[in-house]
């Protein structure tokens, strides 16, 4: 990637916690809300700083300035595991006048494929729980792409 283009990635929302969805586990209800939502190691400031730290953007994002928010679609397993469910970008965007293609195809590609890296490598959360027993729980966040 150019050295002058730096990219800045971020999460717009990953709250409110309190709206959170907790998927089948057992007997529970599809619209059942977690008594102990997931938490990651740390915490919400840890979380960001692995995102900060973990998201290597691709240079042909860079050069395509391939930028926006995909949505992020995860559950957080009941064992804690972090499972990306879907990504959505439809609000993502090519900025380069000089991509071709070929080469918006690429940048698309392996931003999908780094997401998907950075999120199945993350630590293992605390699992969310009803009533003491362990359940999944899905989350969606959009998470920010943007060359300065």
């Amino acid at each position: 990637m150019a050295a002058s283009h730096f990219a800045f990635i971020y999460l717009l929302l990953l709250l409110p916690f309190s709206a959170l969805k907790a998927q089948t586990f057992a007997s529970v209800p599809d619209t059942a809300v977690a008594d102990v939502i997931p938490e990651y190691p740390g915490g919400v400031q840890e979380f960001f700083k692995y995102i900060s730290k973990k998201f290597k953007t691709p240079a042909s994002a860079g050069k395509s300035l391939y930028q926006g928010s995909v949505l992020v679609t995860m559950i957080v397993d009941q064992d804690g595991r972090v499972i990306v469910d879907s990504l959505n970008y439809g609000r993502m965007a090519f900025y380069s006048k000089k991509a071709d293609e070929a080469l918006k195809i690429k940048a698309h590609n392996e931003v999908d494929t780094e997401i998907r890296r950075m999120f199945s490598s993350m630590p293992n959360w605390r699992p969310g729980s009803i009533d003491g027993r362990p359940i999944r729980v899905k989350y969606t966040m959009p998470l920010r792409i943007s060359f300065q």
